[in-house]
Protein backbone atom coordinates (compact mmCIF):
# COMPACT_ATOMS: atom_id res chain seq x y z
CA UNK A 1 0.00 0.00 0.00
CA UNK A 2 1.16 3.32 -0.74
CA UNK A 3 0.13 6.83 0.01
CA UNK A 4 1.13 10.02 0.81
CA UNK A 5 1.44 10.73 4.55
CA UNK A 6 2.55 13.98 4.53
CA UNK A 7 3.63 16.38 1.21
CA UNK A 8 7.32 15.50 2.56
CA UNK A 9 7.28 11.85 2.19
CA UNK A 10 5.34 8.89 0.39
CA UNK A 11 4.84 5.59 2.76
CA UNK A 12 5.00 1.79 1.10
CA UNK A 13 4.21 -0.80 4.02
CA UNK A 14 5.26 -3.98 3.14
CA UNK A 15 7.30 -5.89 0.90
CA UNK A 16 8.35 -4.94 -2.84
CA UNK A 17 8.52 -1.25 -2.79
CA UNK A 18 8.60 0.57 -5.92
CA UNK A 19 11.52 1.86 -7.56
CA UNK A 20 13.13 5.11 -5.20
CA UNK A 21 11.50 4.00 -2.33
CA UNK A 22 14.34 3.52 0.74
CA UNK A 23 13.65 0.56 3.82
CA UNK A 24 12.94 3.27 7.36
CA UNK A 25 12.43 0.69 9.68
CA UNK A 26 10.85 -2.37 10.60
CA UNK A 27 7.45 -2.35 12.75
CA UNK A 28 6.09 -4.19 14.77
CA UNK A 29 1.88 -4.60 15.01
CA UNK A 30 1.38 -6.37 18.49
CA UNK A 31 -2.00 -6.89 20.44
CA UNK A 32 -2.86 -6.78 24.41
CA UNK A 33 -5.93 -7.84 25.83
CA UNK A 34 -6.36 -8.68 29.51
CA UNK A 35 -8.03 -6.73 32.17
CA UNK A 36 -5.25 -4.00 32.88
CA UNK A 37 -5.20 -2.46 36.29
CA UNK A 38 -7.11 1.46 37.02
CA UNK A 39 -4.02 3.58 38.31
CA UNK A 40 -6.73 6.42 38.84
CA UNK A 41 -5.06 8.26 36.08
CA UNK A 42 -7.11 11.21 34.63
CA UNK A 43 -7.98 12.37 31.45
CA UNK A 44 -5.86 14.77 29.65
CA UNK A 45 -7.22 18.18 29.22
CA UNK A 46 -6.90 21.54 27.31
CA UNK A 47 -4.66 22.67 29.99
CA UNK A 48 -2.41 19.32 29.46
CA UNK A 49 -1.99 20.03 26.06
CA UNK A 50 1.73 22.22 27.04
CA UNK A 51 3.21 19.35 29.53
CA UNK A 52 2.39 16.67 26.91
CA UNK A 53 3.49 18.55 23.70
CA UNK A 54 6.93 18.71 25.96
CA UNK A 55 6.93 15.04 26.20
CA UNK A 56 6.72 14.43 22.99
CA UNK A 57 9.58 16.44 22.29
CA UNK A 58 11.57 13.35 23.26
CA UNK A 59 9.83 11.03 21.08
CA UNK A 60 12.02 9.75 19.35
CA UNK A 61 10.83 5.78 18.38
CA UNK A 62 9.09 6.34 14.79
CA UNK A 63 9.26 6.28 11.16
CA UNK A 64 10.02 10.27 11.00
CA UNK A 65 12.97 10.25 13.06
CA UNK A 66 14.52 7.11 11.70
CA UNK A 67 14.18 8.77 8.08
CA UNK A 68 17.78 10.35 8.03
CA UNK A 69 16.13 12.36 5.05
CA UNK A 70 13.51 13.39 7.78
CA UNK A 71 14.33 17.11 9.28
CA UNK A 72 14.21 16.25 13.12
CA UNK A 73 12.40 19.36 13.79
CA UNK A 74 9.13 18.09 11.51
CA UNK A 75 9.41 14.75 12.92
CA UNK A 76 9.07 16.66 16.36
CA UNK A 77 6.46 18.55 15.18
CA UNK A 78 4.16 16.15 13.91
CA UNK A 79 4.65 14.13 17.14
CA UNK A 80 3.73 17.09 19.19
CA UNK A 81 0.66 18.11 17.27
CA UNK A 82 -0.33 14.51 16.97
CA UNK A 83 -0.75 14.73 20.76
CA UNK A 84 -2.72 17.82 21.10
CA UNK A 85 -5.02 16.85 18.15
CA UNK A 86 -5.63 13.53 20.24
CA UNK A 87 -6.58 15.82 23.30
CA UNK A 88 -9.08 16.99 21.22
CA UNK A 89 -10.32 13.94 19.45
CA UNK A 90 -9.23 10.95 20.83
CA UNK A 91 -8.88 9.51 24.83
CA UNK A 92 -5.86 10.46 26.38
CA UNK A 93 -4.93 9.56 30.13
CA UNK A 94 -1.76 11.44 32.06
CA UNK A 95 -0.57 10.20 35.45
CA UNK A 96 -1.33 13.47 37.26
CA UNK A 97 -0.09 17.29 37.90
CA UNK A 98 2.85 17.29 36.72
CA UNK A 99 2.10 15.35 33.74
CA UNK A 100 4.77 12.67 33.85
CA UNK A 101 3.89 11.00 30.62
CA UNK A 102 0.46 10.07 28.65
CA UNK A 103 -1.06 7.57 26.95
CA UNK A 104 -3.92 8.00 23.35
CA UNK A 105 -6.51 5.60 22.84
CA UNK A 106 -8.54 5.88 19.53
CA UNK A 107 -10.67 2.65 18.16
CA UNK A 108 -8.94 0.49 20.47
CA UNK A 109 -5.98 1.28 18.93
CA UNK A 110 -2.81 2.40 21.24
CA UNK A 111 -1.54 5.52 19.03
CA UNK A 112 0.80 7.42 21.47
CA UNK A 113 2.85 6.62 24.80
CA UNK A 114 5.26 8.58 26.32
CA UNK A 115 6.88 9.56 29.78
CA UNK A 116 9.44 12.28 30.45
CA UNK A 117 13.52 11.56 30.30
CA UNK A 118 13.05 12.43 33.70
CA UNK A 119 10.84 9.49 34.40
CA UNK A 120 11.71 7.24 32.24
CA UNK A 121 13.05 3.29 34.12
CA UNK A 122 10.14 4.26 36.81
CA UNK A 123 7.38 2.10 35.35
CA UNK A 124 5.77 4.87 34.62
CA UNK A 125 5.21 3.86 30.84
CA UNK A 126 3.84 0.28 32.36
CA UNK A 127 1.34 2.04 34.67
CA UNK A 128 -0.51 4.29 31.27
CA UNK A 129 -0.28 1.25 29.52
CA UNK A 130 -1.85 -1.05 32.34
CA UNK A 131 -4.44 1.84 32.70
CA UNK A 132 -5.23 1.63 28.69
CA UNK A 133 -5.80 -1.83 28.99
CA UNK A 134 -8.15 -1.41 31.72
CA UNK A 135 -10.36 0.87 30.00
CA UNK A 136 -9.87 -1.12 26.46
CA UNK A 137 -9.43 -4.87 27.40
CA UNK A 138 -8.14 -5.57 23.97
CA UNK A 139 -6.06 -2.82 21.91
CA UNK A 140 -4.05 -2.96 19.29
CA UNK A 141 -0.49 -0.87 19.08
CA UNK A 142 2.43 -0.66 16.26
CA UNK A 143 5.97 -0.22 16.95
CA UNK A 144 9.61 0.10 15.68
CA UNK A 145 11.59 -3.46 16.14
CA UNK A 146 14.07 -1.60 17.89
CA UNK A 147 11.86 0.44 20.18
CA UNK A 148 12.56 -0.96 24.40
CA UNK A 149 8.91 -0.22 24.89
CA UNK A 150 8.32 -3.42 22.67
CA UNK A 151 9.70 -5.66 25.60
CA UNK A 152 7.29 -3.71 28.07
CA UNK A 153 4.46 -5.00 26.06
CA UNK A 154 5.70 -8.18 25.97
CA UNK A 155 6.24 -8.52 29.47
CA UNK A 156 2.19 -7.20 29.46
CA UNK A 157 1.40 -9.94 27.56
CA UNK A 158 0.65 -7.79 24.03
CA UNK A 159 1.67 -10.89 21.19
CA UNK A 160 2.70 -9.66 17.95
CA UNK A 161 0.25 -9.76 15.02
CA UNK A 162 2.18 -8.44 12.01
CA UNK A 163 5.40 -7.64 11.39
CA UNK A 164 6.55 -5.15 8.25
CA UNK A 165 8.74 -3.06 6.67
CA UNK A 166 8.04 0.83 6.41
CA UNK A 167 9.98 2.65 3.34
CA UNK A 168 9.94 6.29 1.87
CA UNK A 169 10.32 7.90 -0.88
Amino acid sequence: MTYSAFPLVKLHKGPNPPVGYRLITRMVQLKGSGGGRDWGLRLATEDDISACREIAQHFVFDRFHADPLFPNQIANAIKSDWIERSIYEDTVWVDGDPVHGFVSLKDNRLELVAVHPDVRGMRYGVKLIEHLLHHAPTALVGTQSNNPALKIYQRLGFEVVEEYDVWHS
